[in-house]
């Protein structure tokens, strides 16, 4: 799970009330690494699979640069409004000088080979060992994958293979609907999106971990689900239709109408998933106020899973080159350069579930914060200190940009998170005022 937690940090109750919190072991400077933390489940965005090539387990880039540019150039494009896309398309041609397919042509070229490339060597592909489309940067991260969630997960074997595919199509027919339906829609569908996946692989880790302890006991019963779920439930959970934050533009007295679509997606995708993975055993993880539960928690406690492409890392090598070398050298990537645009610095980008991180209690003056350092190229939380911090002070982090904010905005802000917060700069501006 974590690196080196065990002499680092520790868990207890904090003085907030009943809320578990991290505490620090030891003395930390700042700018020294608190934590590293695998996440017990995390997924890649959807949208983000078109030009980030990486592994399904760990988040690394997989490939080759050239294959990462390659992905970026042929990912259609975001547009914010459909009728303005022949518009946007030539002022990007004209703004770049390069159009995608001249580039790709390039690329696909017979011989072609990207200068410098082997700066830049990144791990090779391992497909999925049962046949679906996920792909990995190793066997070691195939093979935990699999033990983890994916046997249970993967369309290549399922006995269900035709429900999975639905089920897994669900996403990708909600972000058809995100460029049709109202701001009300898009904000239901994206929450629905970016959740689900983690409730699926979640709820497949738990039903592997209660066949593997149920194997070892020969007992199959609620006692050893509860067992299995034990990783899990460091995290606060609400009802995930109860959790979501009210969108700005919906009309305060159409709440509960708002409610109850967020409910409903549940319902449906729950549907889907007990199409796909029921098994008469694991009936209680397939109860809407189990599932609407799970959801609630990733929307309570979901990290964004950020990591840096090393397209970029290339260009800006390109850029520092000697002056004659770099002349030489954008003869054959300036091209490719131009045709990128902006994307040539897109990254990764997902969310996850983080055990750890989930106890770490908010404050508007935070002694730590998630940062990934350059070295840090997989998906993986890393908490940092922002200040030196003694030995048994409690690890606190900012759930919000608290900057430039005042004490009301900062509450309403949080209020989303369903708690007032009463750290020491909220409780300083509120007794002055």
């Amino acid at each position: 799970m974590g690196k080196g937690i065990a002499v680092l940090v520790s868990l207890a109750n904090s003085s907030f009330g009943d809320l578990a919190g991290l505490f620090a072991e030891r003395d930390f400077d700042a700018e020294e690494v608190i934590l590293i933390e695998e996440p017990l489940v995390a997924a890649q965005h959807s949208h983000n699979k078109n030009d980030a090539v990486v592994c399904g387990f760990c988040f690394r880039y997989v490939g080759s640069i050239q294959l990462q540019i390659q992905r970026k150039l042929e990912a259609p494009e975001t547009q914010s409004c459909c009728c303005h896309e022949e518009e946007d398309d030539e002022e990007d041609h004209h703004r770049h000088g390069v159009s995608s397919e001249e580039a790709l042509v390039l690329l696909k070229g017979d011989g072609f080979s990207l200068p410098h490339g082997d700066k830049f060597l990144l791990p090779e592909v391992v497909k999925c060992s049962g046949g679906c489309s996920e792909i990995y940067c190793s066997k070691s991260c195939a093979q935990r994958a699999w033990h983890d969630h994916h046997s249970l997960l993967c369309d290549g074997v399922s006995q269900h293979r035709d429900e999975l595919v639905l089920f897994k199509e669900f996403a990708d027919e909600t972000n058809d609907i995100f460029h049709l339906a109202s701001k009300v829609a898009f904000a239901c569908f994206f929450v629905l999106r970016l959740c689900f996946t983690f409730s699926v692989q979640l709820i497949a880790k738990v039903m592997l971990r209660t066949k593997k302890l149920s194997e070892s006991s020969g007992v199959t019963d609620r006692n050893t689900l509860l067992e299995a779920w034990k990783p899990f439930a460091m995290g606060e959970k609400r009802l995930w239709w109860e959790a979501v934050a009210l969108p700005d533009d919906v009309d305060p007295l159409e709440e509960a109408s708002f409610r109850s679509q967020i409910k409903e997606l549940a319902e449906a995708s729950l549907s889907q998933l007990k199409a796909a993975l029921w098994e008469p055993e694991f009936a209680p993880l397939f109860s809407l106020e189990i599932y609407g539960s799970i959801i609630g928690m990733f929307e309570l406690n979901n990290l964004d899973v950020v990591v840096a492409s090393p397209v970029e890392n290339y260009f800006l090598y390109i850029q520092d080159l000697e002056p004659a070398l770099k002349e030489q050298t954008e003869q054959i990537t300036r091209p490719l350069f131009e045709a990128l645009g902006e994307k040539y610095a897109s990254f990764c980008q997902g969310s996850g579930f983080f055990a750890l991180h989930s106890c770490i209690n908010h404050s508007c003056e935070p002694n730590a914060k998630a940062f990934k350092r350059d070295e840090d190229i997989n998906g993986n939380a890393v908490i940092i200190a922002t200040r030196k911090i003694m030995k048994g002070e409690q690890i606190f982090t900012s759930y919000i940009e608290e900057e430039d904010l005042s004490y009301t905005e900062r509450q309403a802000m949080l209020s989303d998170y369903g708690f007032a917060c009463e750290c020491t700069k909220c409780f300083r501006e509120k007794n002055q005022s």
